[in-house]
This record gives structure tokens, sequence and C-alpha cells, in this order.
């Protein structure tokens, strides 16, 4: 079994190990990172195409060391109960993504976490965790926020 574990549901509760892991899955450590806003200028090029200053890629590339230093602060707890696991870092719209990488990896449960918003909050900012719901074709457990 392949089960598919956001970044967020290790960071609202690892106790969940406890109650749903088995010592024959594989567990797919997942953290999708949003890309910075693209620079509202680009420079053109004598080719015709646009150059993106450094500052950007530089951007980008530090948002995914910060993803992979994230990522790395729960692999030991994975270490420590010699866990089978996979860690996948992307840039992207974080519930797209996830169904994405659910579908392409073939798991069978997604765990989310859930951050916790109010009605208001989450109609104007939008859910993961409720995208993924109602978009993912696989189980889906959603881990409450502490």
């Amino acid at each position: 079994m392949h089960t598919f574990l956001s970044l967020e549901a290790c960071v609202c509760s690892i106790g969940y190990l406890e109650n749903m892991w088995h010592s024959t899955d594989t567990v797919l450590l997942v953290h999708i990172f949003s890309p910075p806003s693209l620079p509202t200028y680009a420079f053109a090029t004598p080719g015709g195409g646009f150059y993106i200053p450094d500052a950007y890629r530089d951007s980008v590339e530090a948002a995914k060391a910060k993803s992979h230093e994230l990522i790395g602060e729960y692999e030991s707890v994975f270490k420590s109960r010699k866990m089978a696991y996979r860690t996948i870092v992307e840039s992207g719209t974080a519930g797209e993504s996830i169904c994405a990488i659910a579908e392409t990896e073939q798991a069978d449960a997604i765990v989310i976490g859930s951050r916790g918003l109010g009605l208001l909050r989450r109609t104007f900012l939008g859910s993961v965790s409720d995208y993924v719901l109602h978009h993912a074709h696989i189980a889906v457990s959603v881990v409450p926020a502490k």
C-alpha cells in the first residue's frame, strides 16, 4: 500500500502513524511549495525570448531548499520507526499537485492536514484539504490542526 502523506499532516499530528501505518506500507512524504510571484518585468533577449532575473531563480531555489529542510525534520521520525518512505518536493498549486502526485504514484490513500481556517477565511483563501477531498479519487484522511 502506498500512503500519500502531506507535510502538513506531519505538522498536525505524527500520532496518526500509530493508528494507520502498517509495516508493509510505503509512505510518500510530500511538500508542495508555492513558487514566488513571477516578476512583473522581464527583459527581452536578442533571440526573441525573455530573460528572468537571477533574483527570481534564486528565490525559487531558496523556497525549494526550505521545503527539503522541512521534510528533513520529519525524515528522522520515519527512520527511527524503520518505515519505508520516499520524499517528493514540487512547486505548484497545493491541492492540484497533491491530487496529481497521488494519481501518478498510484497512492492508495492520502493523509492531509487541516490548518483549521474559519468559514470566512476558507471561503476567500480556499482550503487545500477541501480541494483534495473533492478531487482525489482515493481515500482521504484529514488530520485536524492541534
